[in-house]
């Protein structure tokens, strides 16, 4: 599972744990949604899950993130800090990092494709340009769907 699957299950473990203690009441709370921050002393992922559960549970956005990161204690997790109104701020172990690190050198250009399935058949067609007309915007497709099956390619 990657890192980032790893901690929005954790995060959503930490809001349950929340809703089983009472802490937060029980609701329809949002997917958690994850993002790079811009700057590294903002953590290597931030979340708006309290921000935006605030209207579900009817609490201060700050609380909800309390909750949350009370309920984190994850080997690979090193910490995690509520910033400005709600923002959670998590900080991996750099275990994680050079392990991942480690996974993406082992596995070269391979890294990131997922394996061939057999079952699904896909079929790309697309012409090339009339080399006695105009060229025209149209063409430009036929370059596009290059790319297009290496992308398929890639994900299997």
């Amino acid at each position: 599972m990657e890192m980032k699957d790893l901690l929005k299950q954790g995060i959503t473990e930490a809001l349950n744990k929340a809703i089983a203690a009472g802490t937060l009441p029980a609701g329809d709370y949002p997917d958690v949604a994850l993002e790079v921050p811009p700057q590294k002393e903002f953590g290597d992922f931030a979340s708006n899950i309290a921000m935006q559960s605030a209207r579900v549970a009817h609490k201060a956005p700050r609380l909800i993130a309390q909750a949350i990161v009370d309920g984190m204690d994850y080997p690979w997790l090193d910490h995690a800090e509520i910033a400005g109104a709600g923002f959670i701020n998590f900080f991996l172990k750099n275990d994680v990092i050079y392990d991942t690190l480690k996974q993406i050198l082992a596995a070269g250009d391979a890294y990131g494709h997922a394996p061939l399935r057999k079952e699904d058949t896909i079929q790309v067609e697309y012409v090339s340009a009339n080399p006695t007309g105009p060229l025209h915007v149209g063409h430009g497709r036929g370059a596009a769907y290059g790319s297009l099956i290496n992308l398929l390619r890639a994900a299997g």
